[in-house]
């Protein structure tokens, strides 16, 4: 593309040329009224009459995109057969340019990162757009020096009639997903393009190298070396879920790129305080649904507010009592008194004698359980706003009814000895937690009764509802469940009963 220093296109002049690729070209221009300044992007492609209709559409879906980390677009048009964008000028440059190939980050500067694109992410891929092209240079910094995510023009080629047609492979080939090599991708292949920046920001180097197809074949093919070979001081549960958003299979990663950013923030807070884990707003880490998820909130800072309601309004359906309710308490219950205990002794009896006997520890057994929640919600899982309700969590050897249930496996030396759990809640906005954020649980594996803590929480506003409940196991995640509902006012919901 030739040099357009001077041109201008629409009322915007070219100052003078920020960047350029293989797909664009970016100029700093000048409103010539306002005289404010813009960052225009040219795009390299020529559009034929019968794609300019198309190509109109998406760009106003992607000019519709508002987000506090997502570069607006301020305007859009087309110069000749050329079309181009006209996007807030950030000051402060990309991540590439603030840390060069081969510099590492520190890891609570990564997670801040991380976070923040997550977030743009998921607002676009909640409009049902995926972006293909994630990497350093497509992150803008403001003058507030937060990320700004950019360069949705290939969402403009891959989603217009063009593309379609030719089935072009969009992306840089060192962050490309899988399955984008094949002509597919899908909201999980820009988590795992995110995934290899954090990669790349924690080691210092990305983790293909060689040549174009030597490097794709690598994405299609081998896993990553290990983080912690490259850098000593990345925690294990830190990998871990890097690893996870960098799993071949899309359906083998997290169900949403929100859910990725919140898992790497809280195992950092939980590896770097666990004594004093914070509440953080997470999505559900369910690896099956690959499906876009509601647009993601952030939770208000958890509060632990003493107001309590007992008795819910007699409109709500009963609950089927669990066997055992048991609220939170630093001395878990004892069940040594109860018929249960003769067994249970008689098995940990066994298990020391073959201790004895092969001068060796008994290899780890698996358990199958499950993370269990329920809400005690109106009829048609509603809830009516400035009411309180009550959430109840906890483990279980087998999937009761009335309760969302996701299973786990979890390897123990002594499948006779109590687990300990912690139990984590984030709500969305319109949520007000009643209740302290977290509380332990003690599950006895041979004991029938239900273990189970309660959280209260309280419907501020109408609207989409989301609670997550994640429940971890010395500091390591285990399973999410995650509850949604809708909230209404009362009268609202009282019309459309009589209604019916």
């Amino acid at each position: 593309m030739a040099d357009r220093v001077g041109q201008q296109l629409g009322n915007y002049r070219l100052i003078r040329l920020l960047g350029q690729g293989g797909f664009a070209e970016v100029y700093l221009g000048e409103h010539i009224y306002l005289k404010t300044q813009v960052a225009i992007k040219l795009l390299q492609m020529q559009l034929a009459n019968e794609d300019i209709e198309g190509f109109l559409k998406e760009a106003r879906t992607v000019a519709s995109l508002v987000h506090p980390h997502i570069v607006r677009v301020i305007d859009f048009g087309i110069e000749g057969e050329t079309p181009f964008l006209v996007m807030d000028y950030a000051p402060n440059g990309t991540l590439r340019q603030r840390y060069p190939k081969g510099a590492r980050l520190p890891l609570d500067t990564v997670v801040s990162y991380v976070k923040q694109v997550a977030s743009a992410l998921q607002y676009a891929h909640n409009m049902g757009l995926v972006h293909r092209d994630i990497k350093p240079e497509n992150m803008l910094l403001s003058q507030n020096n937060e990320v700004l995510l950019s360069d949705f023009g290939y969402v403009l080629i891959a989603q217009s009639s063009i593309s379609q047609s030719t089935k072009e492979i969009a992306g840089t080939i060192p962050y490309m997903a899988p399955e984008q090599f094949h002509g597919k991708p899908r909201f999980a292949s820009d988590q795992y393009s995110l995934g290899i920046v954090v990669y790349e920001w924690l080691t210092g180097d990305r983790p293909f190298q060689g040549s174009v197809l030597e490097i794709a074949a690598q994405h299609m093919l081998n896993p990553p070396p290990p983080v912690r070979t490259k850098n000593p001081a990345i925690p294990a549960q830190v990998e871990e879920v890097l690893l996870t958003a960098l799993a071949k299979e899309p359906q083998q990663r997290f169900a949403t790129v929100q859910a990725f950013g919140n898992a790497l923030q809280q195992v950092f807070f939980l590896t770097q305080q666990p004594a004093q884990p914070v509440a953080l707003d997470r999505q559900s880490v369910r690896r099956a649904d690959l499906s876009p998820a509601p647009a993601s909130t952030t939770p208000p800072n958890a509060q632990a507010l003493p107001t309590r309601v007992s008795n819910p309004p007699s409109s709500r359906p009963p609950l089927t009592p669990p066997t055992t309710v048991t609220e939170y308490s630093s001395t878990p219950p004892s069940i040594r008194k109860d018929r249960y205990s003769k067994p249970v002794s008689l098995l940990k009896r066994a298990f020391s004698g073959l201790t004895r006997m092969t001068g060796r520890r008994i290899k780890e057994s698996q358990l199958s359980l499950f993370a269990i929640a329920r809400a005690n919600l109106e009829v048609g899982d509603r809830a009516y706003v400035n009411q309180t309700y009550f959430i109840e969590a906890g483990i279980s050897g087998s999937k009761p009814a009335n309760f969302r249930a996701e299973p786990f496996d979890i390897s123990v030396s002594d499948p006779t000895l109590p687990l300990a759990f912690s139990i984590l809640i984030h709500v969305s906005d319109n949520i007000e937690l009643q209740d302290e954020w977290h509380k332990g649980i003690t599950y006895y594996p041979f004991s029938p009764a239900t273990q189970l803590v309660r959280f209260m929480f309280k419907v501020a506003a109408a609207g989409h509802s989301s609670i997550s409940i994640d429940f971890y196991h010395k500091q390591r995640w285990l399973r999410t469940v995650r509850l949604e509902f809708e909230a209404v006012e009362q009268s609202q919901l009282s019309t459309a009963s009589s209604r019916v």
